[in-house]
């Protein structure tokens, strides 16, 4: 549609003019991670292969690393160092979950690799962070026996849905299905 298009197209040159200033940056002989970031925002935003969610996790991490590391987009990228990463993964590890962190550790290596490509760096300094175990959480289920009472007190709750719920909830349980998953059966 011409009117979206038109919308759009002032965000894509707004980018493109993002890029090419950070662009200009590395010739000028200086590369800032703030530099980096606005390219990597630019190129997140371009991508036709990421989801929306994904592209909305991307921002959230970038904002989670520069408000663990608050003078950090105006540092110079060749000036940064494995064992200085590794002290800020280490802290930031302690205040987000797992999979947060491995996210972050990621997305830390994507904006030093926009450093490379735009010949700034030689080497990824944020290779040398280790990524993190993501250790499944326990499920602690009822037994089959508990099952069946929570499905009767339900039922027997007199009400006028009481039996259509608890087939609602054998339905889901053993199905396996997600929630969004059942809303769309």
């Amino acid at each position: 549609v011409l009117t979206t298009a038109k919308l759009r197209l002032a965000d894509m040159e707004k980018n493109e003019r993002a890029a090419a200033e950070s662009n200009e940056a590395v010739f000028r002989g200086r590369m800032t991670f703030g530099d980096c970031v606005t390219i990597f925002k630019a190129q997140t935003d371009a991508s036709k292969l990421l989801k929306p969610s994904a592209k909305s996790y991307r921002k959230e991490i970038l904002d989670s690393i520069i408000k663990s590391w608050p003078d950090i987009k105006a540092r110079d990228v060749r000036r940064f160092g494995p064992m200085e990463l590794n002290t800020w993964a280490a802290k930031f590890s302690g205040e987000y979950s797992a999979t947060r962190y491995n996210g972050a550790v990621g997305i830390m290596r994507n904006i030093f690799k926009v450093a490379i490509q735009s010949g700034a760096l030689f080497r990824n300094p944020a290779q040398e962070i280790h990524r993190a175990k993501v250790r499944p959480k326990m499920l602690k289920l009822p037994s089959a026996k508990q099952f069946e009472l929570f499905l009767k007190e339900i039922e027997s709750a007199n009400g006028r849905d009481s039996r259509k719920c608890a087939d609602l909830v054998r339905f889901l349980s053993f199905g396996g299905f997600r929630i969004s998953e059942a809303q769309n059966i």
